[in-house]
């Protein structure tokens, strides 16, 4: 009798022990959530422009340890609990492509602590701003209503300030193209009117640009050594009426001409075969390093 009651105690702490470890495995399998809405850009607008992004992935860390890269908005599902560091690096695409995705090389993570909750979900939308030790070479955002680009002698037309609210992408003024075939004036070329001296170690040099066009139109750089040498980096199609952001890497264009004294940029494009008239707006134009 007390051999058999034994036995059944035995089998009874046995059966709980094995009840409480399928129990604590079940829990370690029930995730916490990260929910990330949005990315936000915080500059100063007196030094490094526009606030606009095009900020499409998050590149979240917990406690030093990847994740993941998730294009927003996303809910993110991680296997722990308790106090977590978190750390976000901002993904945009390059030259626009989505399937060429990188974290951002010149905007500061957000970095900040929150508890995991199993089954539960927290909100965080990472703060960005841009590093201290990023190169503005060129900002334009039109908002002087002067322009710093110039058409170059083969446009047919050059670029002008429009203050018209139904065409401005943010505060007052964006430039404005036309191209028509009224006139031949079918092409447009604008070069900017200072020369950059720029990078040529391979490091990133990226154009950051808002733009909304009807026309395929092509963003690239002029080389001098000291002859002219165009290099075109990215052709953009027509944005269906909606404002789109690019970053634009002129990283190999530069070190394919690592001779040359300095650097323009340039932004150009014909009429399409089918157009009588194309509109092309531009805003928040950034060259750094």
């Amino acid at each position: 009798m007390t051999h058999r009651l034994l036995r059944i105690l035995t089998l009874s702490v046995f059966g709980s022990f094995l009840l409480i470890s399928c129990i604590d495995e079940s829990k370690e399998n029930i995730p916490s959530y990260v929910a990330v809405d949005h990315s936000i850009l915080q500059v100063d607008e007196g030094f490094s422009g526009s606030s606009s992004h095009r900020i499409s992935d998050v590149w979240l860390y917990a406690n030093e340890d990847l994740i993941g890269v998730f294009e927003t908005p996303v809910d993110i599902p991680i296997l722990d609990e308790g106090l977590t560091d978190f750390r976000f690096k901002a993904g945009i695409m390059v030259n626009g492509i989505s399937d060429s995705r990188r974290a951002y090389e010149f905007y500061n993570p957000f970095e900040t602590e929150a508890v995991l909750v199993r089954d539960s979900t927290i909100q965080i939308n990472p703060v960005y701003t841009y590093k201290d030790n990023v190169t503005f070479a060129w900002i334009e955002d039109f908002e002087d209503l002067q322009v710093s680009m110039l058409k170059t002698t083969t446009s047919d037309t050059a670029m002008v300030i429009t203050t018209n609210p139904d065409e401005v992408f943010e505060k007052n003024a964006s430039g404005k193209i036309v191209i028509t075939t009224e006139d031949e004036k079918d092409f447009f070329e604008m070069i900017s009117d200072t020369s950059y001296i720029l990078p040529k170690d391979g490091s990133p040099v990226v154009l950051e640009m808002d733009y909304k066009t009807q026309s395929v139109i092509t963003v690239g750089v002029f080389a001098f050594d000291p002859l002219a040498h165009q290099v075109s980096v990215l052709n953009l199609n027509p944005t269906d009426g909606e404002w789109k952001k690019v970053y634009v890497y002129f990283t190999t264009a530069i070190t394919s001409y690592i001779n040359a004294d300095n650097y323009k940029v340039f932004i150009g494009g014909y009429l399409d075969e089918d157009q009588d008239r194309s509109e092309i707006y531009i805003d928040n134009i950034k060259l750094l390093y």
